[in-house]
């Protein structure tokens, strides 16, 4: 990714049906945006393609969590900055009548999540991986009904 007027973004997604959906949504953008299908353990660009690399609510399915983010790194500039947004679905915070059933629903979708405490995890992943300046910023909502989670929008 690149910055500025003359910036471009590139985005990846295993799926040709997310690549087409996403295309639909920002063809009358008109921005430099390009969508190609490809997998995160092996991004198909050179070594140091891009200014920066960022990721949003991928890791925690990921199988190889730190795999993909030696490919993040990869194929970012040296200097350039790598954000990765990501869940610890172990601290998820439900406002729910039922405490048990609450706890025991809340540990069920971490434990069935691929990385469910790559929230917590990546830091370390990072830092081992070599990168400078590593922070994490906890951000915190609390869901009060099922109309938020219906809605399916992040």
């Amino acid at each position: 990714m690149s910055g500025g007027q003359t910036g471009k973004v590139v985005g990846i997604d295993p799926s040709i049906t997310m690549i087409t959906e996403a295309r639909q949504r920002t063809e009358e953008l008109h921005l430099l945006i390009e969508f190609h299908q490809g997998s995160v353990y092996h991004l198909p660009f050179a070594d140091e393609t891009f200014d920066g690399g960022y990721s949003f609510l991928t890791f925690d399915i990921l199988e190889r969590p730190q795999h993909a983010l030696h490919e993040l790194i990869r194929v970012t500039k040296a200097g350039g900055q790598v954000v990765i947004s990501a869940p610890d679905h172990d601290t998820f915070i439900v406002n729910a009548p039922d405490r048990s059933l609450t706890r025991k629903l809340l540990h069920f979708i971490c434990d069935g999540t691929y990385s469910g405490w790559i929230g917590r995890q990546l830091p370390s992943f990072c830092m081992e991986a070599g990168l400078q300046e590593v922070a994490a910023i906890p951000d915190t909502f609390t869901l009060r009904s099922t109309d938020y989670a219906n809605q399916q929008t992040y």
